[in-house]
């Protein structure tokens, strides 16, 4: 299996009557995408799948990528995480 990395961060929605279960953002090749997740209402055997991710807006460029990258001697390795 090859190094594991970021790639994203997710909320829970903490609200009792929500339809979603949470946001959050991935990010891809230094373009960070916003999205909701939300049970998949339509399920109908063992391997559909339980959520679905929707995104209302464009990905646009993620500045923390970006600065990653231009600066020298930052690695993965010195990721907290």
């Amino acid at each position: 299996m090859d190094k594991l990395r970021k790639v994203g961060v997710f909320w829970r929605n903490t609200k009792k009557d929500a339809k979603s279960k949470g946001h959050g953002e991935l990010t891809i090749n230094g373009m960070k995408q916003d999205f909701v997740m939300l049970t998949n209402k339509y399920k109908e055997k063992s391997s559909d799948p339980h959520f679905t991710l929707l995104s209302s807006n464009e990905p646009e460029v993620d500045e923390w990528s970006t600065k990653q990258d231009d600066e020298p001697g930052l690695t993965d390795d010195d990721t907290p995480f």
